[in-house]
């Protein structure tokens, strides 16, 4: 962090929020992260620009933590003193690529409550991989690597879902009340439920937690928004065509993207941009990669994770 930054202690303004919420990716953080923020003791910044807002990633981005610590307490100037600041960035568990985040957390926000949201490790690993590989390295591209090849070459994946891994950087600078973790399983089956006890946790009042609405985050859904790009795109740009079609209304597009779909371009385009699933043997090889990890998260929860073995 910059030196400069050190010094203006007296000038700061803002908050370092007290709820950090550490991942994991491909988990479900992002509805987690709406849901507590309609609780009216819960403050997140920026709310006209929520995709910039949840995930500052100060503490794990060396970019974003040389800005200094002034840069990220002003996300939070306008929260109230009874309302409790959060940060969802979920990739404060990508240990090792990303290995100060812990540490720094520590330096600045010793009294954060940690919230850790986990999935079946491999369905995440899997989701994590079509996420990095068509958004942060080869947007726009053909997928050319299968899971297998990938993590094998990229291993951040698998890294990100060895949740004990994780989570023992982090308790080595934080007591374990400081954490509490969630199973997107829990989540799904019994969402209100999930949300009270994640508010004892925080110390706020549980009545005041309620499901609304959350901006659409599904991976399906922009999966499949991708692909219908990729599949009208070369007629899009054709002169008179492209600005007609965009005129047309909605329901008249969808009909001609689901035709153009259906022709022999249509289906190279979608073969070519679509993940490969794991074959079985893949899936076999990697559930028994998992499950000696699971069996420590297990222990360390006292709860079972047998859903997790298939």
């Amino acid at each position: 962090m910059n030196t400069d930054d050190h010094a203006q202690d007296a000038n700061r303004t803002g908050r370092i929020p007290e709820i950090m919420i550490i991942g994991a990716a491909k988990s479900a953080t992002t509805n987690l992260f709406w849901q507590l923020c309609h609780h009216p003791k819960v403050y997140m910044p920026s709310r006209s620009t929520p995709g910039r807002s949840k995930e500052p990633s100060f503490f794990s981005f060396d970019e974003n933590y040389k800005k200094g610590l002034n840069w990220y307490m002003r996300l939070y100037e306008a929260a109230q003193p009874d309302e409790l600041c959060i940060d969802a960035s979920t990739n404060y568990t990508r240990w090792p690529q990303l290995p100060s985040t812990a540490e720094r957390m520590a330096t600045h926000a010793p009294n954060a409550r940690l919230i850790y949201v986990v999935r079946h490790p491999l369905e995440r690993a899997y989701s994590h991989y079509v996420h990095r590989y068509t958004t942060e390295l080869y947007p726009g591209e053909p997928i050319r690597a299968t899971f297998e090849e990938h993590v094998q070459r990229d291993p951040m994946c698998l890294d990100s879902s060895l949740y004990m891994r994780q989570i023992e950087r982090f308790l080595e600078h934080y007591p374990r009340a400081a954490l509490h973790v969630v199973l997107t399983s829990d989540f799904k089956r019994a969402p209100l439920e999930t949300l009270h006890g994640i508010c004892r946790f925080l110390d706020i009042d549980p009545d005041g937690a309620r499901l609304g609405s959350a901006p659409d985050n599904n991976s399906q859904s922009k999966f499949e928004a991708r692909m219908r790009k990729k599949v009208t795109g070369r007629f899009a740009r054709v002169p008179l065509i492209g600005p007609l079609a965009r005129r047309m209304p909605p329901s008249w597009r969808d009909w001609i993207y689901r035709a153009l779909a259906k022709t022999s371009s249509g289906r190279a385009t979608a073969a070519a941009f679509s993940p490969k699933p794991m074959t079985d043997e893949t899936r076999a090889k990697y559930l028994d990669f998992f499950e000696r990890p699971n069996q420590e998260l297990s222990k360390f929860l006292g709860r079972d994770l047998s859903e997790w073995s298939h």
